[in-house]
């Protein structure tokens, strides 16, 4: 996966921790395989820099961030507007969670397009709800994580 990883190399480098030493190559698919890196991350929360580059990547509007962040649209707007905001660990949990999803799901279905619109139908699977409406919870995200290995997998219930 092809990812813009500027924010991310620059707030990897502010961990006090050890990091890859070709870090410019260090990818989102590389962090979020690194359980470790991403535990020490969590405690320095998630800048609005680093924030806006996982967004703009990421198929989800918005609205769906608010959501998924347990706040509002403004309040995101205005987080958005401020340099300075620092995403808490629970929110930056979350942010990591979605990226994940995201990857896995535009590795799964070859396209933003096509994993975007997957995201928000209706799925049987899901007790009719879309698989964004499950993105608020850990539990949520499990099932849209193991439905999308279904998927990939060739495996249809």
């Amino acid at each position: 996966m092809n990812t813009t990883n500027t924010e991310l190399v620059i707030f990897l480098k502010q961990l006090e921790t050890s990091y890859p030493k070709r870090l410019d190559s260090y990818d989102y698919e590389t962090f979020l395989s690194d359980h470790f890196t991403i535990v020490n991350a969590l405690e320095y929360g998630v800048n609005t820099k680093l924030f806006k580059e996982i967004k703009d990547f990421c198929v989800l509007n918005d609205l769906q961030w608010a959501t998924l962040l347990d706040i509002s649209l403004a309040t995101l707007k205005r987080y958005m507007k401020r340099e300075s905001h620092i995403f808490k660990i629970n929110q930056a949990q979350k942010i990591f969670q979605a990226m994940n999803i995201n990857i896995v799901g535009q590795n799964v279905f070859c396209d933003d397009q096509n994993f975007s619109i997957w995201l928000e139908e209706s799925n049987l699977i899901f007790d009719g709800k879309s698989p964004v409406d499950l993105l608020d919870s850990t539990f949520g995200q499990q099932l849209v994580l193991k439905e999308l290995n279904n998927i990939e997998h060739g495996i249809f219930l």
